[in-house]
């Protein structure tokens, strides 16, 4: 299992995740939806910059249960506008339209779980379970045979 902090080293630069937060969350704003968020701190291995970027990335999505292939998607992921020290507001902007759009798509068809096909209660919870939603901040699970 992955924890907090995160910390992965690629070959210009290396990421930092930490403080993740999870909730349900039921409310007049988006409501009925998963609200997360995270501290990002972004650092290029060169002379360049010395000191890392960082900020806290916070958004919320619904959930939805894909029978067919057993899997949990998000849906309608939105990203508060992130505000990075020593970027422009137009570069922010900027980031924030493309962070949003690549969120939804890569959401859109890949899950954040999959039942298992060989663990026998997976298999009994593929059959029987029919949507999963946010609502009133509580997870819930529809079933059916």
């Amino acid at each position: 299992k992955a924890r907090m902090p995160f910390h992965k080293t690629y070959v210009i630069f290396s990421v930092t995740l930490a403080n993740a937060q999870v909730q349900l969350s039921s409310g007049t704003d988006r409501t009925d939806r998963i609200k997360a968020s995270v501290d990002v701190s972004v650092a290029l291995q060169s002379g360049a910059i010395t000191k890392p970027l960082s900020a806290t990335v916070s958004g919320s999505a619904g959930v939805r249960y894909g029978p067919a292939r057993g899997a949990f998607f998000l849906t309608d992921p939105a990203f508060e506008p992130l505000s990075v020290a020593g970027i422009s507001d137009k570069h922010t902007a900027a980031a924030n339209a493309v962070l949003n759009k690549a969120m939804a798509a890569y959401f859109a068809e890949q899950p954040i779980y999959r039942l298992s096909t060989t663990d026998t209660k997976h298999l009994a919870a593929r059959l029987a379970l029919k949507s999963v939603t946010v609502e009133g901040g509580a997870v819930v699970a529809r079933l059916g045979l």
